[in-house]
């Protein structure tokens, strides 16, 4: 199944967050890890990312994404994966900047330009999506930007490795995820989300932290943030920036994302 996707971000925070809290927006990863609280219905976003993470010499990103999928969706079980790109380029600064146009490519696809400066893969055409293996490569060509290309290896997916497909979980116990796969330092985010016939999910809570292969999600905060008895989706992200220099001092962030959706079903 393809599909495109958006990408969210937000930086470390040390607890499972659901109330509604505006403050939530303001974050700091360089003061050090520090507990956040995220609205039930708020995702975080690439800007949040790139302004907490890494150099104010950024001008833009290009993320690419892979997806694996166990899930269930309209009824029917799906195990499959997903590739997208995507892309936002300004000539000074990300806020003001003179947004360029031109060709972006990513691994020999090209992206599509929505919005100045904005760019997206779209259709359903092959792009490669190499982690762990391999070398993914991109191409910035425009009259009003400098020539740049580079090339970023990723780290090895991360995937959910303790829990199946539709299995029964109780906010009643703590819920400990564990996965496979990521660097030492890497961002994580684990999200929960409600599926309904609708939409793919709706945001119930989020707990991000720097890779440590697992976290435990108390039972008190599962009870707290979740509502109904239902299907619900655990999503894992992670996070691989490589930064790449261009003329004028300034810097080019390219970043694999990958994700793992397992739908689970949950219960008092």
């Amino acid at each position: 199944m393809k599909k495109a996707s958006v990408l969210f971000f937000l930086l470390a925070f040390t607890m499972i967050s659901c109330k509604d809290n505006n403050s939530a927006n303001v974050l700091n990863l360089k003061s050090g890890m520090k507990t956040l609280l995220l609205p039930s219905q708020m995702s975080p976003d690439m800007e949040d990312f790139l302004n907490e993470y890494d150099q104010s010499n950024v001008i833009g990103y290009i993320a690419l994404e892979k997806k694996k999928y166990d899930i269930m969706h309209s009824g029917n079980i799906v195990h499959d994966y997903s590739v997208s790109s995507y892309a936002f380029i300004s000539n000074d600064n990300r806020d003001q900047g003179r947004y360029v146009g031109g060709n972006i490519t990513v691994n020999a696809s090209a992206l599509e330009q929505y919005h100045l400066g904005s760019y997206l893969l779209v259709g359903d055409g092959p792009i490669d999506a190499n982690f762990g293996s391999g070398t993914n490569k991109f191409l910035i060509e425009t009259d009003d930007f400098p020539y740049t290309e580079g090339t970023a290896s990723f780290a090895s997916p991360m995937q959910i490795s303790n829990l199946s497909l539709n299995q029964n979980i109780s906010k009643s116990n703590d819920l400990t995820i564990n996965w496979t796969g990521g660097k030492s330092g890497e961002l994580v985010q684990i999200s929960i989300l409600k599926k309904d016939m609708i939409v793919n999910g709706v945001p119930q809570g989020t707990y991000i932290k720097t890779n440590s292969n697992s976290v435990t999600i108390s039972s008190a905060q599962l009870t707290a943030c979740l509502g109904e008895n239902g299907q619900y989706s655990i999503l894992l992200t992670s996070y691989d920036p490589t930064y790449v220099d261009i003329d004028g001092g300034k810097k080019i962030c390219f970043i694999g994302v990958y994700k793992h959706e397992i739908t689970v079903n949950i219960t008092n």
